[in-house]
């Protein structure tokens, strides 16, 4: 699992980096799916923090005038905040929140979803990792491992680098020695 993240000023700093770096607007359930997608952060902390920089305009909401939803955006007072403060954030956590956001991102714009889960079996545990676009599935990957800390193991190294497993394998299948230099 992810090493969690507890400090709702880091969180804060997460949420406006994203939002000026992604330089759009975005409802709040794909905001949340963003910041929550690899379990670092926690969904009720991640909401405080949120209604935090609504409410002291760092973030700002308008509605969309063909959907009538609300959507969200840094503020020029969010903007200016981040900037001043950016370097205080680790470069490894600015690019992992950033891959997730636009991996999540490109999954939604053409329907891709990535799923895992792991059940106890007879004499170990059966991890189940699947990869699928709106029509059928693109991998689907059973591994049996003996012990629950290999499954969980494996498993978060699936849903961080699914997209990569994925390519890897073409290329292995597709003798492309190319992939691994």
């Amino acid at each position: 699992m992810a090493h969690r993240l507890y400090d709702d000023d880091k969180i804060k700093l997460i949420l406006l980096y994203l939002l000026h770096e992604l330089d759009d607007s975005f409802d709040f359930q794909t905001i949340s799916e963003i910041i929550v997608w690899d379990g670092s952060i926690n969904y009720f902390v991640f909401t405080q923090c949120f209604n935090e920089l609504v409410e002291n305009g760092s973030i700002q909401k308008d509605i969309d005038p063909q959907t009538g939803k609300e959507m969200f955006s840094i503020s020029p007072m969010g903007k200016q905040s981040i900037e001043e403060v950016e370097d205080s954030l680790l470069k490894f956590i600015k690019e992992r929140f950033m891959r997730s956001a636009v991996r999540l991102l490109a999954f939604k714009k053409d329907g891709t979803t990535i799923a895992s889960h792991y059940d106890k079996e007879k004499d170990g545990y059966l991890l189940q990792c699947t990869i699928k676009n709106k029509k059928f599935d693109l991998l689907h990957l059973d591994l049996y491992l003996d012990n629950e800390e290999e499954a969980k193991i494996l498993q978060h190294g699936f849903d961080l680098r699914a997209e990569y497993i994925y390519s890897g394998i073409l290329a292995l299948l597709t003798d492309d020695t190319r992939y691994f230099q």
